[in-house]
């Protein structure tokens, strides 16, 4: 059955993802019917953590004509903390495409909850777009619509190549949006870019990176912050630690990426707080140095005129 898949779905659609030629297709009918029972026990011993609730219920179909259709439904999907609860996914070639809708009541991710999420995802002749969407976060209300294109590609050498062009987005967090900016980002066996400079702000507060990494050319990654709040972070830390505080500057990584790395960083927080405590401003400096193979820090905590760290 998988090897008559992939030449109608991924290899015909996105043929890029591998180094070698798509099979014929063939003709082969296939009309895949399975409903899960309690699988609790087969789950422990194959997938340990994995849970996959009772009543949920695959189905796939092949028709001569090489169209696919396939669906999930279930009310739970579980790995470890992580989960999909009322999962409705159809997927499809029709049209000359790869085509998939997917819908959860909530998802939950490495501690991020969303609620009402909805991911479409399109793909056709190596290039492939998504968007997802979600009109809630667990314990904010908030939404969010976020969109990607990209392509896929093979290089000189047959690895894969990977660009990602991140669209006009934007995410609602606390009442405040945070806008995301149009950039191309670049991944292969070489390394990592970012054409014209990914970016999330809100008002005043803006993230940026800019540049790449190299295995093998120079270059220079950096990541940016203008008066980012901790606030922010705090909130997506599986522990409350009351941070807050706008901090400014910049974190640079140098390439070619061999052996130790060349890393220099300066950050500035106003108003730093700590457990909901004011605990002054404070200045972090740090550099990698290659000699002691060990990254050295600088940090001056001034609090009521005076640094509290000397």
């Amino acid at each position: 059955l998988w090897e008559d898949l992939q030449p109608l779905t991924a290899r015909k659609h996105l043929p890029a993802l591998y180094s070698s030629a798509a099979g014929k297709e063939k003709s082969e009918e296939y009309d895949l019917s399975l409903n899960m029972h309690d699988s609790r026990d087969l789950l422990s011993f194959v997938i340990p953590g994995a849970y996959i609730a009772d009543s949920t219920r695959l189905s796939m179909r092949i028709n001569r004509d090489g169209e696919v259709n396939a669906s999930v439904k279930s009310s739970r999907i579980a790995y470890g903390m992580n989960y999909l609860k009322n999962l409705a996914l159809d997927a499809d070639n029709l049209d000359g495409s790869l085509n998939c809708i997917a819908t959860a009541d909530e998802i939950s991710a490495g501690g991020i909850g969303f609620r009402n999420s909805a991911l479409t995802a399109y793909g056709r002749d190596n290039g492939f777009s998504a968007s997802f969407h979600y009109d809630g976060m667990t314990g904010v209300d908030n939404l969010g619509e976020i969109y990607l294109n990209g392509e896929f590609s093979r290089d000189e050498s047959d690895s894969l190549v990977i660009k990602a062009k991140p669209l006009a987005s934007y995410v609602l967090f606390q009442d405040e949006q945070w806008d995301i900016s149009e950039s191309e980002i670049t991944i292969s066996k070489e390394g990592l870019s970012i054409d014209g400079g990914f970016s999330l702000g809100c008002n005043d507060q803006k993230l940026a990176i800019s540049g790449g990494i190299s295995r093998t050319h120079s270059d220079t990654l950096q990541v940016k912050l203008d008066n980012f709040d901790l606030a922010i972070v705090d909130r997506f830390l599986e522990k409350d630690y009351g941070l807050s505080g706008r901090t400014s500057g910049t974190a640079m990584l140098a390439s070619p990426v061999s052996g130790s790395p060349d890393l220099d960083s300066r950050l500035h927080c106003d108003s730093l707080a700590i457990g909901g405590q004011y605990a002054g401003s404070m200045d972090i400096g740090g550099k990698w140095d290659k000699e002691r193979e060990a990254f050295l820090l600088d940090i001056t905590n001034g609090k009521d005129g005076r640094n509290a760290l000397a």
